[in-house]
């Protein structure tokens, strides 16, 4: 089953993907991508080696335990700003 955006967020380092897993029956599992490839180019090679500039999430098996985990990890995220949520969980967001 694919993946799809379900939220996504951005700011000036870079940017949160909160993705989701539609299993049937409207049962959706999620995680979360970050992307902060743009703060690469402030940095020089020497320091910017070896550094992992996107991660993944384990995957959480309810809305509850990713949105937790999304505020536990960047408590900052509402201020962030939208770039992109998927219909049918704007009213959640």
């Amino acid at each position: 089953m694919k993946w799809v955006t379900v939220l996504k967020v951005g700011g000036e380092g870079g940017d949160i993907t909160l993705l989701g897993q539609d299993n049937g029956d409207d049962v959706w599992k999620f995680k979360l991508t970050t992307d902060e490839t743009s703060m690469k180019v402030l940095l020089s090679e020497e320091d910017a080696e070896g550094m992992d500039f996107t991660s993944t999430s384990p995957v959480a098996e309810d809305w509850e335990s990713i949105i937790e985990l999304l505020g536990k990890k960047y408590p900052h995220w509402m201020n962030m700003h939208p770039l992109e949520c998927h219909p049918l969980f704007r009213k959640k967001v």
